[in-house]
């Protein structure tokens, strides 16, 4: 009777996994149909922000951001000064994989480049439909940032 019941009791948890496989399977191809075949939250468009909106949201809002940094006058200009955590992208980029490696993240992006010029909107356009997270481009670029007085990293 034993053998029986564990029998029983092994078929039961069997169906019951299977069913929940199959219901998630469903879930997943009706959200799929549902956004005409792409993932429901891949971020689809970047937003311009200002400087302000940009500080507000680095060191008020004290979101988990990651902040990429674009220098369009090259390493010497990023190695000199840039925003606190920046990581630099661009020909000798410290991002080992290039933007490939930011593909998928779930963090919010902040995106700026020297001018605000739109060398950053490269990058920004790289990243739709690739990332889960917002993704925000910095109008003025870090010259505006500097010339309104926000902090930043400076080697001297």
């Amino acid at each position: 009777m034993d053998i029986k019941r564990t029998k029983s009791i092994m078929l039961i948890t069997v169906i019951i996994i299977s069913g929940a496989a199959v219901f998630v399977l469903y879930m997943q191809e009706q959200d799929l149909d549902s956004n005409n075949g792409s993932k429901s939250n891949l971020t689809t468009d970047y937003t311009t922000i200002t400087v302000q909106e940009a500080y507000d949201l680095v060191y008020n809002q004290k979101k988990n951001i990651m902040i990429i940094d674009v220098p369009t006058m090259g390493i010497t200009r990023y190695n000199e000064s840039h925003l606190e955590n920046a990581i630099m992208v661009g020909d000798q980029s410290y991002l080992p994989e290039g933007m490939e490696t930011l593909y998928n993240t779930t963090k919010d992006i902040l995106i700026y480049d020297d001018d605000g010029r739109g060398t950053g909107l490269f990058y920004c356009e790289q990243l739709i439909n690739h990332t889960y997270g917002k993704v925000y481009y910095l109008t003025g670029g870090f010259s505006e940032w500097k010339a309104q007085g926000y902090p930043y990293w400076n080697l001297s």
